[in-house]
């Protein structure tokens, strides 16, 4: 019965915020839906440990997307002046 609402609950948030337009994870959805279950039967059930760790990879990895274009070009480099480089164009 614990999979059914955790699964019901995160497909039900799944489709509402898909509805409003709002991108969602569904591993996240799915992980809060599946914690949101354990503490609705026992605080104990939960492995808060675990749980913090996921958290915490959550805080790390949510912000890669935007970080990551901004490591991969530096601001001195100004991209507009330089040619393109790559592989010579092909001669028929």
């Amino acid at each position: 019965m614990n999979g059914f609402c955790a699964e019901t609950g995160g497909g039900v948030t799944i489709l509402a915020v898909s509805k409003l337009g709002i991108p969602v994870s569904t591993t996240h959805t799915i992980t809060g839906a599946i914690v949101g279950v354990g503490v609705v039967n026992r605080m104990r059930s939960v492995r808060w440990i675990v749980a913090g760790r996921i958290i915490w990879a959550w805080v790390l990895t949510i912000p890669s997307p935007v970080s990551s274009p901004l490591c991969a070009t530096s601001p001195s480099e100004d991209s507009s002046t330089k040619p393109a480089t790559g592989p010579p164009p092909l001669e028929i």
